[in-house]
């Protein structure tokens, strides 16, 4: 019984995919993690300002509740003013229900926290939705 005729250990051959599988897995989980994969609709908003503490990721909030975020921060010169500009992508669930009239603010949760974009969709008495927003529109 010394010479036994099966082996104790993984046959060679298999190590290869055995390490693309873990490889694949990984790859997938990174690309969920980071949101590559996910839709967004994109929204520019240009403001006289963006404050000192936005940055890149800031959330975009709609009544309270997240349904976006920020993607970018940039300055344009325009009419002898320089204005901010901020790129925004938004879920595509909670987009559909912007009206064409939504505004954007730029609020900050306490007085040295980070700062948010706050759309606010104008009341009834204030004109009400004037139609849906299109995918792209300047705030």
């Amino acid at each position: 019984m010394a010479n036994s005729t099966r082996r104790e250990k993984i046959d060679p051959i298999w190590w290869a995919p055995v390490l693309l599988v873990i490889a694949a897995i990984t790859a997938l989980t990174a690309l969920l993690f980071s949101g590559s994969l996910r839709k967004t609709v994109p929204l520019t908003v240009i403001s006289d300002r963006a404050g000192l503490v936005m940055e890149d990721g800031a959330k975009v909030k709609l009544r309270g509740v997240q349904i976006g975020e920020v993607t970018s921060i940039g300055s344009e010169h325009a009419g002898g003013a320089n204005l901010s500009t901020l790129k925004l992508k938004i879920d595509p669930g909670p987009f559909r229900y912007l009206p064409s009239n939504v505004e954007a603010e730029i609020k900050s949760s306490t007085a040295f926290g980070a700062k948010y974009v706050d759309l606010v969709v104008p009341s009834a008495d204030a004109g009400g939705p004037k139609g849906h927003l299109p995918p792209g529109a300047v705030l």
